[in-house]
């Protein structure tokens, strides 16, 4: 495990790596002289009885040659993890900077416009930290931030108290990482963000449970309002935000996940599973006689199928929302995009029930390999992704442009340098259009 004394970033983990072993020609133009002579067989048994060896063959080690056993590996591996959970629950102490995300310290989104941020971490004893994180909107001239008093109490259970104000995003899915859609955002006016502003104060409980599954609860006391375009890109114009209705109420959210990687069949399987509910108040809106209560529940579910060099990627998510008198925007199924629904136009699907499903092969092929200075070379190919995409909705909402029923699209992708940057075309096949786009690998989204 690495730590940084300057820096809070959670970029952490065990650091993969792969060999890219190729284009060697075996038995090529070997001369025939080679081959001659007595053919190399075992001898008979009669003959290997003859010459008997005593003992085993440990016995030929150098008497200061100890052979580990199985206790001492299970020695070994139990004092590694009473390391790694000394350095979860006791890091080392003092002040850093501290960021979930590159785009933390900047970003561009069409509500902000450009908002610079910076955070801190005081890492205390027993566990405890302390961290602050604040964003300023230029365009916007709004202060966001948060502030966390967490605790560990083992490296599979922690508790947070906090307090923030921030921009939420009513989608399920992520469309791009922040990285690219604030250069998509101030060149190209495309946002692929749905922001709603929440005031919240609560508390999260995050378990660890065997098997890589992780259960987070959070219950909050929040307040939400809609969110206004205040920015102009460089070239087109944006589009209007979703209006949130003007909330206040209690919240509760469950969400258990597990990460693809899990086999199941000889298939990696990795899934997320959200359920999350509210009572709520209307502060400026006719419902402010009533309360309002509000469910709801979305899963994606990853699954990839590999034979050989070639692989079948599968991805489903689905949501659903109810509730009465009826289900505010931001809480509705939004879908469209280019991860949610490639060859249609961002958010154009909105219902009170949606589902998004791909079914994608992967397959490697010869490309130029890319000189990268000190770090080598890029291997001498590339995947080609070719996929079909569908998404279902049910009965539109009023911020929906389509109609209730199947929406088909097909597409290609293309991925380069270790599959780091990928390349996409798609088109949707039902009064669709075609869309393109450009990003880095998604495993690298939730640091970017």
């Amino acid at each position: 495990m690495r730590q940084a004394r300057w820096l809070d970033f959670p970029a952490r983990g065990i650091i993969r790596g792969r060999w890219e072993v190729c284009c060697y020609e075996l038995n090529v133009d070997l001369p025939i002289e080679a081959f001659r002579g007595p053919e190399i067989v075992r001898a008979p048994l009669e003959q290997v009885n003859e010459y008997q060896f005593e003992g085993s063959i440990v016995d030929s080690l150098p008497p200061d040659v100890l052979l580990v056993t199985d206790a001492d590996v299970e020695e070994v591996r139990a004092q590694a993890n009473e390391l790694v959970r000394q350095s979860i629950l006791n890091p080392p102490s003092g002040a850093s900077l501290s960021a979930r995300r590159i785009s933390d310290f900047g970003r561009v989104n069409r509500v902000e416009g450009l908002a610079l941020g910076l955070g801190g971490a005081i890492r205390l004893q027993e566990g405890t930290a302390l961290r602050l994180r604040g964003r300023f909107g230029v365009q916007d001239e709004s202060l966001k931030g948060r502030f966390a008093l967490s605790r560990g109490f083992s490296h599979k259970l922690a508790v947070t108290l906090f307090g923030e104000r921030d921009y939420r995003d009513m989608g399920d899915v992520e469309e791009a990482s922040l990285l690219k859609n604030s250069l998509a955002a101030v060149l190209f006016a495309n946002d692929y963000t749905q922001p709603y502003d929440v005031w919240s104060v609560g508390a999260t409980v995050d378990v660890g449970i065997s098997g890589g599954t992780h259960l987070s609860l959070a219950a909050s006391y929040e307040r939400q309002g809609r969110l206004n375009v205040n920015a102009s890109p460089l070239s087109g114009e944006y589009d209007l935000t979703i209006p949130a209705w003007s909330l206040q109420g209690g919240r509760l959210a469950i969400s258990l996940a597990r990460r693809t990687g899990a086999m199941l069949l000889g298939t990696e399987i990795g899934w997320n599973l959200e359920l999350r509910g509210g009572v709520y108040e209307g502060r400026d809106t006719t419902l402010s006689q009533s309360p309002l209560f509000v469910g709801r529940a979305a899963v994606k579910l990853d699954a990839v199928r590999r034979f050989g060099s070639a692989a079948l990627v599968l991805r489903t998510v689905a949501a659903v929302a109810g509730g009465s008198p009826s289900v505010p925007p931001q809480e509705q199924v939004y879908l469209g995009g280019p991860i949610s629904g490639p060859g249609y136009r961002f958010h154009e699907f909105a219902s009170d029930f949606g589902v998004s499903q791909r079914a994608e092969g992967q397959f490697r092929i010869p490309f130029i390999s890319v000189p990268m200075l000190k770090y080598g070379k890029s291997p001498r190919s590339a995947t080609l992704a070719p996929y079909f995409h569908l998404v279902y909705i049910g009965d539109p909402t009023a911020f929906s442009t389509r109609a209730r029923g199947f929406y088909p699209a097909i597409g290609m992708g293309a991925l380069f340098l270790f599959d780091l940057l990928r390349f996409d075309v798609a088109r949707g096949l039902r009064e669709g259009s075609w869309t393109f786009s450009v990003d880095v690998a998604e495993t690298l989204w939730g640091i970017l």
